[in-house]
C-alpha cells in the first residue's frame, strides 16, 4: 500500500486535533460497566450495622494510622534524648604507625644506618557539658636500628593527659547541652 505524502500535513493536523477532543464518559454514552466490576454502594444502600459509641471509638482507634504514628512519638523522643546524651560518653581510640628510614653517616668512615620506628597510641577522650575535652593516652614506641654505635633496640613510652576548654565560641553549658534540651 502506497502512502500519499502530498496530503501529509493535513493528516498530521487531523491526528493532533483528535488527540485534544474530550473523551466520552461511559455513563453519558449509556454503556454499562463490565460484569467484573462491582459498583461501590452509597450510604443509603445495603444493610446497616448498629454500633455503640464505645465500639465506634475502638474501630476508629484501630484503623487510624495517625494515632498509631502518634503512639511512636514518645519512643522517638526517648531515642533522640539517648542519642543527645551519647555525645558525652567516653570514646576509646587507637592509632598504629610504622616508619622506616635509611641514611648514611660519615664521621670518620661512612656508616649506613637503617631505622624502623613502631608507634602505637591508645587512649580515651570525653566531652564535657561545658564544651571541654578530657584526653588520656598511652603511647609505647619501639625503635630497631642497625649500624652505628647505638643499641639496636630501644623502647620508650609516654603517658599523656590533657584538658582543652574553649573560652568563647562553643563554651559552657548553654552551647554544650543544646542538643539535650532540643531532644
Amino acid at each position: 500500500m502506497a502512502i500519499d505524502t502530498r496530503n501529509a500535513p493535513s493528516w498530521v493536523c487531523l491526528l493532533l486535533l483528535s488527540s485534544f477532543l474530550p473523551a466520552q464518559d461511559e455513563k453519558a454514552s449509556g454503556e454499562k460497566p463490565p460484569a467484573g466490576e462491582i459498583p461501590i454502594p452509597s450510604d443509603t444502600q445495603g444493610p446497616t450495622t448498629e454500633l455503640t459509641l464505645r465500639d465506634a471509638l475502638i474501630l476508629g482507634r484501630r484503623n487510624n494510622t495517625n494515632l498509631k504514628v502518634g503512639e511512636l512519638l514518645p519512643l522517638q523522643a526517648e531515642q533522640d534524648l539517648r542519642l543527645a546524651h551519647a555525645s558525652f560518653d567516653p570514646e576509646l581510640y587507637s592509632r598504629v604507625s610504622m616508619s622506616r628510614s635509611e641514611g648514611l653517616i660519615s664521621i670518620d668512615l661512612p656508616v649506613e644506618i637503617t631505622r624502623e620506628l613502631y608507634t602505637a597510641t591508645m587512649g580515651v577522650r570525653q566531652l564535657t557539658s561545658t564544651g571541654g575535652t578530657f584526653d588520656l593516652s598511652y603511647s609505647p614506641t619501639r625503635v630497631n636500628q642497625t649500624g652505628g654505635a647505638f643499641d639496636p633496640r630501644q623502647y620508650t613510652s609516654a603517658l599523656r593527659g590533657s584538658f582543652r576548654q574553649p573560652l568563647l565560641r562553643g563554651a559552657w553549658t548553654d552551647y554544650g547541652l543544646k542538643d539535650v534540651r532540643v531532644a
